[in-house]
């Protein structure tokens, strides 16, 4: 159901058992001092918020059995440092991993076709990210204030890139853009202040609104 557990402040660990399928929206949201969780790989979906504001929470398995989970699914968790998701997923919720300011790296699997909108804002710092080639848009501020990001190849595979995408990752110096871009969106790649290397490929045939403006 949706809000199992919400604001439980105390609850430090679960353990789910098989068997268990859903995670409702809120279920977990707001257990600030929740260190650990085990998802059962009988799980197939995360609702909305279902872990949002779990401020304790350091670590998480995302099971191959799950296809999605919700918007603002993890956002605000703060103390979250490892994230192993399993290849299954098929789409981010946007906002997932918004302000999970402590995440470094991360790797997305392969059954992941698109990054969604806001998918990893504020996470401030994330200095590497691995994406397949299976990878074919970029959402709406989807690295938004990455402020620790200092180099970024766009995989080749990649078509689309959302306004905003890298608004405010001020320490990004150089970014590489593949020929598979024919736009770069409005605000693509504002206040990115100390981008010194950017070689827009001739396949580039608009430039949004402030695309670079600093």
């Amino acid at each position: 159901g949706t809000y199992t557990f919400y604001d439980c402040s105390s609850l430090k660990n679960v353990e789910l058992h098989y068997g268990l399928q859903t995670l409702g929206a809120n279920c977990f949201a707001s257990c600030t001092s929740l260190k650990s969780i085990n998802i059962p790989s009988s799980v197939l979906v995360l609702g909305g918020h279902c872990f949002s504001h779990c401020t304790d929470l350091s670590s998480v398995r995302i099971p191959s059995s799950i296809t999605s989970f919700g918007e603002f699914c993890f956002s605000n968790c703060s103390n979250l440092l490892d994230v192993d998701i399993e290849d299954g997923l098929v789409e981010l919720g946007k906002y997932c991993f918004n302000q999970c300011e402590g995440i470094k790296s991360i790797k997305i699997p392969s059954s992941i076709k698109g990054l969604s909108s806001g998918c990893f804002c504020w996470c401030t710092s994330l200095t590497s990210i691995d994406i397949p080639s299976s990878v074919t848009s970029f959402g709406d501020d989807c690295f938004w204030y990455c402020k620790s990001l200092e180099h970024f190849q766009i995989p080749q595979s990649v078509t689309s890139l959302g306004a905003h995408c890298f608004g405010h990752c001020e320490n990004l110096t150089k970014i590489e853009i593949p020929t598979s871009i024919t736009a770069l969106s409005d605000g693509c790649f504002e206040e990115c202040s100390s981008i010194e290397n950017i070689d827009i490929p001739q396949t580039v045939t608009y430039l949004g609104h402030s695309c670079f403006y600093n």
